[in-house]
């Protein structure tokens, strides 16, 4: 796996910079060892910054080869376009990018399209080529959408009209993207083209040097959908593409969004489908542990390669100034779990998921979203929001393979009638947005349930039999109405005067089960899978509910693992090499010393993986009904993968 650091030119602390550069590479922590350069044109006229920061990578990479010449030192030009800091001083002769919004920093961020930016980023990559670096990378600043939505500068405006014989200005263009979704995906696909012009352009900058080292590319967000082709232009034909994905997760205050975080990546590798090697990006900006604990940078790690990364490309040593202290924490944690990573390594290349899966939206819908519609990366609203802090495990694929499908209302406009009416027949669990957005497509027969506003009567309870569960707000409800006597209704929304009363007045199910014709089973829940953190989400987040949801899940499709505690884990269960596989962080902050899992089969042995990558049998016992009892402690914030034979 490539793990990359990216490292500050600081001349005079050379030798410890580099020492520090040995340690990590010794013990496995890093591949190799990025420069960094910030050469966004500044100045009038722009400031020769090859020139200043020539002497102190050669003093860097001399001691650097002096102590361990095995180490590839490369660049990471930081910033080409500019990333918009208010400190920033772009040249006045040099076109600045301009959105729908006239947003401020963008005065900060050179538009690719200017030919004089061109020529000082083509004469910027030969002089720093000249510095013989193992590679060139480029940072994430290098990108038109993502908190950007485009650019509207002359410019670009004269060239899409030139090039599509049109006469729009820039309002009249940006009114007409609002209304044609066709002509907002040609301009948003004409505006990476230029992004890729100037990734061409760096790329014959290197080829005029060096056409064997190699370039690569970080892209971000909403951008993602044509990184492919950027990365292409960069590594050129005799290089494979390599993309750093953008699911940093720095200066967060809360676990609780990581599930999503992985969402996200997930979703951005099953766009990359072409690309060679994909990157995580475990940023701890501003690269101390006020910013991200050692613990998250860990978990961070663990989970992108599970989700399908080949390695990271990390920031664990300070820019400013040379503060090693800042990253002791960092380091340790690094070098403790590298066995781990690479067992996680090995395993992801021939995993298979069991139990369920959260699709993740193809190549072909992706090309489709409209980054000025507010689309990109499908869609976060998912059943990751609840499940992935339940416990429940949340198993990301862009093929299901028959698993039973877990869909939220958001997700279905991704997928083709073919691709749904595939998710009907090997059963799924729909919330009620997914149950209205199937039944306006065209599927209520498979699901069993029309569905539509819920009516304007307070939902009291959830009655489950004589037990009450908490209901859902009624804005995020749905109404199901079922289409025949086969459809079992499994819960009932009520309406009662008084919480102190036990009479109540239904209103509409709460969960129906159907058996379709196809022979799925479909589960249909009246709320919805946006839960947040607000009192109404703990609708889903209680002990009786997430009960009735793992018998639920498992009368859909064989639930070979699941956790029925109530700690706030986020998990997967796969297979491969013949053995089940269940993965595991806590997000919460309390260590749970006693895990129960409830097994469909009797296992003959339990392991789990250990830091260093070797596996380590556990003591269990087995109680009633396979659930199992595993003496072992599960830390807040930290990754734990079981295996059972």
């Amino acid at each position: 796996m490539r793990f990359m650091n990216i490292t500050p030119l600081f001349p005079e602390q050379k030798d410890e910079v580099c020492q520090d550069l040995d340690r990590m590479f010794r013990q496995g922590i890093i591949s190799e060892a990025a420069f960094m350069f910030k050469i966004n044109p500044e100045g009038s006229p722009p400031v020769d910054k090859i020139a200043i920061f020539a002497p102190k990578f050669r003093a860097m990479c001399d001691t650097l080869r002096a102590i361990n010449p095995a180490i590839p030192a490369g660049i990471l030009l930081q910033s080409t376009m500019g990333h918009g800091w208010v400190q920033d001083s772009p040249p006045d002769s040099m076109q600045k990018m301009a959105n729908a919004a006239n947003k401020e920093t963008l005065t900060r961020i050179i538009c690719p399209l200017d030919q004089h930016f061109r020529d000082y980023i083509r004469k910027s990559v030969q002089d720093a080529m000249r510095l013989q670096p193992a590679f060139i990378m480029v940072d994430d600043d290098f990108r038109l959408f993502t908190g950007r939505d485009g650019c509207f500068c002359p410019a670009h405006i004269a060239r899409f009209n030139a090039e599509n014989g049109l006469a729009y200005d820039k309002e009249g263009l940006i009114a007409a993207i609002k209304q044609d979704k066709d002509l907002s995906l040609r301009y948003e696909s004409f505006c990476a083209d230029t992004i890729t012009e100037l990734a061409a352009i760096i790329r014959e900058a290197i080829d005029s040097v060096d056409p064997s080292v190699p370039g690569s590319f970080c892209a971000c967000g909403s951008d993602i959908k044509y990184a492919e082709r950027q990365a292409r232009a960069l590594a050129g034909p005799n290089h494979p593409a390599i993309v750093r994905i953008n699911n940093g997760y720095y200066n967060q205050d809360s676990t609780r969004q990581f599930p999503q975080r992985m969402f996200h990546t997930a979703c951005s590798i099953a766009v990359l489908q072409g690309v060679e090697e994909i990157l995580s990006e475990p940023d701890t900006c501003p690269h101390n542990q006020y910013s991200t604990p050692a613990t998250m940078l860990n978990c961070h790690m663990a989970g992108s390669i599970l989700e399908g990364c080949n390695g990271s490309k990390f920031w664990i040593t300070g820019l400013r100034s040379w503060e090693p202290e800042s990253g002791d924490a960092y380091r340790k944690i690094l070098a403790q779990y590298q066995g781990f990573y690479h067992e996680l390594e090995r395993l992801r290349k021939q995993l298979r998921f069991v139990g369920t899966a959260i699709p993740l939206p193809g190549t072909a819908v992706q090309q489709q979203e409209c980054i000025y519609a507010g689309q990109s990366l499908g869609s976060y609203q998912c059943f990751v929001h609840p499940f992935g802090r339940m416990g429940i495990p949340c198993n990301f694929t862009r093929d299901p393979a028959g698993l039973p499908v877990l869909l939220a209302g958001p997700q279905v406009p991704q997928f083709s009638d073919d691709e749904l009416q595939a998710f009907l027949r090997a059963g799924m669990l729909i919330d009620g947005e997914a149950a209205e957005a199937l039944d306006r497509r065209g599927f209520a027969r498979y699901t069993g349930v029309t569905a539509g506003p819920f009516p304007d009567i307070k939902a009291t309870w959830e009655l489950l039999g004589q037990d009450r569960l908490r209901a859902l707000p009624g804005d995020t409800l749905r109404q199901l109405r079922p289409l025949n006597d086969r459809v079992e209704v499994i819960t009932t929304l009520v309406n009662s005067v008084s919480s102190a009363s036990d009479d109540c007045t239904p209103i509409a199910p709460g969960t129906t089960r159907f058996r379709n014709e196809l022979g799925g089973t479909i589960v249909a829940l009246a709320g919805s899978a946006r839960t947040g953190v607000t009192f109404g989400d703990f609708a889903f987040f209680s002990q009786s509910r997430k009960k009735l949801l793992l018998e639920l899940l498992a009368s859909i499709g064989p639930q070979p693992v699941s956790y029925p505690g109530t700690y706030e884990l986020f998990t997967k269960a796969f297979a491969a090499d013949g053995q089940l596989y269940f993965s595991i962080i806590n997000l919460g902050r309390d260590e749970l010393d006693d895990l129960p899992l409830d097994l469909m089969t009797t296992p003959t042995g339990i392991q789990t993986l250990t830091p260093d990558g070797q596996w380590q049998d556990l003591q269990w016992q087995q109680d009633d009904n396979n659930r199992v009892r595993i003496a072992t402690t599960l830390r807040a914030t930290t990754p734990y993968l079981l295996r059972f034979a």
